[in-house]
């Protein structure tokens, strides 16, 4: 299978031209953490290159749990958010571009020299703590969230992203005796029976 042909059969599933491109690139190993304008153009002067084993092995596979519902960022691994890269995976939600509105609110009551002490509530994967640690690196932030596991994943991000935040393990504020300047939270909002919950797994799958 080339390369056009594999994009034409990711489309024929009912994926857009992007996404289908998105997942040739990664079968191949060419799907970078930032931009994908550079990849994308190589494909179109590769596009009759043929996928050898092991990338049409990775090609199938990632087609087939985008067909299931998972998101981009969990077969990936990694998502950027706030120009920060962050390893994801299944036991945190996927950093929302929407949500970076709430970094820059936050970002504005906070001058650049600002000690204040923040935190963020349900953290997951640490996305708006260490985007707002990165930059205001002399503020105390602290991050809690109910989950373990979830507290696992943003503890790894802030180590590969050398950022000190201090993560709490409870729920919401009933464990924490502090006073906060700021308390910033993006938690989720939908309950498992809601039936919009289906649309937002759909719009989690696109990159």
């Amino acid at each position: 299978m080339t390369t056009t042909q594999a994009i034409a059969y990711a489309m024929a599933q009912g994926f857009e031209r992007l996404d289908a491109q998105l997942l040739v690139l990664l079968a191949l190993g060419r799907l970078p953490l930032g931009g994908t304008g550079a990849e994308r153009a190589w494909l179109l002067s590769h596009d009759t290159d043929t996928l050898d084993a092991a990338s049409q092995s990775r090609f199938d596979t990632a087609l087939q749990r985008r067909l299931s519902g998972e998101p981009f960022a969990y077969i990936t691994g990694h998502q950027e958010f706030f120009g920060l890269d962050f390893a994801v995976d299944a036991r945190v939600l996927v950093p929302r571009p929407d949500t970076e509105t709430l970094v820059e609110w936050a970002l504005k009551l906070l001058p650049k020299d600002s000690q204040a002490r923040v935190i963020d509530l349900g953290t997951g994967s640490g996305a708006i703590a260490l985007a707002l640690k990165h930059h205001r690196p002399r503020a105390d932030i602290k991050a809690l969230d109910y989950s373990e596991d979830a507290l696992e994943v943003a503890k790894n991000n802030a180590s590969r992203l050398g950022l000190v935040v201090d993560f709490l393990q409870g729920s919401w504020l009933t464990t924490v005796n502090e006073v906060f300047d700021v308390i910033v939270s993006n938690p989720p909002y939908i309950a498992n029976q809601d039936a919009h919950l289906e649309k937002l797994r759909s719009s989690l799958c696109k990159p």
